[in-house]
C-alpha cells in the first residue's frame, strides 16, 4: 500500500506527462468530451493510482484527483496559440493567421472555426467568438475563469446527487 505522499506524487507526475503529451497535439473537439484514446488511458492511470474499480464514473476519478480533463487543457493551449500568434513578430505568421480567420466565413474546417466553435456554452462566448474572429486578443484571465465554471457546472450537478440512487447498470 502507498502512502499519499507517493500518491500525490504519481498523480503530479502523470500531470506533468499529460500537459507534454497534450502539448503536442493541440486539438479542441468538444463533442465526446472522454473519447479521445489519450483521455482514456489517463483515466485508467487515475484509477489504477487510486485503486478504485474501472466502473468508477470520470468526473469522480477526475475530481479525486484534482484534475481536468485534458480538451480543457487543450482549450486553453489553444488561445494562449492564438494570442501569441497576434503578438508573433513574425508577418507571415500573422498573415497565415488572418487568413484562417477569413476563410472561417467560407469553410467549416478551419483551425479558427473549431475554436470558435468550441466557446459554445461559455457565458461570454459571443464576445469570445468577436475578438477572434476580428483578430483581437481573448482577455485569457476571463476565459479561464469562463472555462472553469463551465467545467464545474457538471460538478455541480453531482454535488446534489445521491451517489446510491445514481444506478448506470441496467434493471434486468
Amino acid at each position: 500500500m502507498l502512502c499519499s505522499g507517493c500518491l500525490r506524487c504519481m498523480v503530479f507526475l502523470l500531470g506533468c506527462m499529460r500537459v507534454r503529451c497534450g502539448a503536442q497535439c493541440i486539438g479542441v473537439k468538444a463533442v465526446n468530451l472522454f473519447g479521445s484514446q489519450l483521455q482514456k488511458r489517463h483515466l485508467c492511470s487515475l484509477r489504477r493510482i487510486l485503486g478504485v474499480k474501472n466502473s468508477t464514473t470520470n468526473w469522480a476519478v477526475l475530481r479525486e484527483c484534482g484534475q481536468e480533463p485534458l480538451q480543457v487543457f487543450w482549450f486553453r493551449a489553444s488561445i494562449r496559440l492564438f494570442n501569441s500568434m497576434l503578438d508573433s513578430n513574425s508577418e507571415t505568421l500573422r498573415r497565415v493567421l488572418k487568413a484562417d480567420l477569413h476563410l472561417a466565413s467560407f469553410d467549416s474546417s478551419c483551425w479558427s472555426v473549431q475554436v470558435s466553435n468550441a466557446f459554445n456554452g461559455l457565458q461570454s462566448s459571443a464576445m469570445f467568438k468577436q475578438k477572434m474572429l476580428r483578430a483581437t486578443r481573448v482577455p485569457m484571465q476571463e476565459f479561464i475563469c469562463d472555462l472553469r465554471f463551465r467545467h464545474l457546472k457538471v460538478w455541480r450537478k453531482a454535488d446534489f446527487s445521491c451517489p446510491r440512487a445514481v444506478n448506470k447498470k441496467a434493471v434486468v
